[in-house]
């Protein structure tokens, strides 16, 4: 029986830890295989908004701040920030769909003020939000319909 040399593991680990990366750059199989550009920008622009959901989530006021201290009431206090977690997110023809599970004090209605200031930090034209199931919100970031104009050469 022989021995795997070590370098044989870490060329296993780096190459394992670099398709983490390319996939959170939003460069995985599923926009290799995609062969539609504006899809293909749809998936660069997701992973772009699950990059930065809890930088932006914090910023726009979607996180709730929680202190609490042990049962006795000793201690130092400890100091929590929620914010909702993305459950999901989808790309389609029709645009991105994310999937947010609700927080303490963070609901439906809190999105539903910041949509506007959603829609200019992801860089798109608007943003429609629901509440799919009760404790889940679903934010939808429809495509602006494709124009294609073609001309005939005589």
């Amino acid at each position: 029986m022989s021995i795997v040399p070590i370098w044989v593991w870490v060329g296993l680990l780096a190459g394992a830890l670099a398709w983490v990366v390319v996939d959170r750059l939003g460069f995985g199989v599923t926009y290799w295989a995609t062969r539609d550009p504006l899809r293909r920008s749809a998936i660069r622009e997701a992973a772009r908004i699950r990059r930065t959901w809890p930088r932006t989530a914090h910023a726009l006021g979607l996180a709730h701040t929680v202190t609490t201290t042990d049962r006795r009431g000793r201690g130092p206090a400890t100091t929590k920030v929620l914010i909702p977690p993305m459950v999901g997110i989808r790309v389609d023809q029709a645009g991105i769909t994310m999937e947010f599970a609700t927080v303490l004090g963070i609901g439906a209605d809190d999105f539903s003020r910041q949509a506007t200031h959603l829609a200019n930090a992801w860089k798109v034209a608007e943003v429609v939000v629901r509440q799919s199931t009760p404790g889940r919100v679903q934010v939808r970031t429809p495509r602006p319909a494709q124009i294609t104009t073609y001309s005939v050469k005589p």
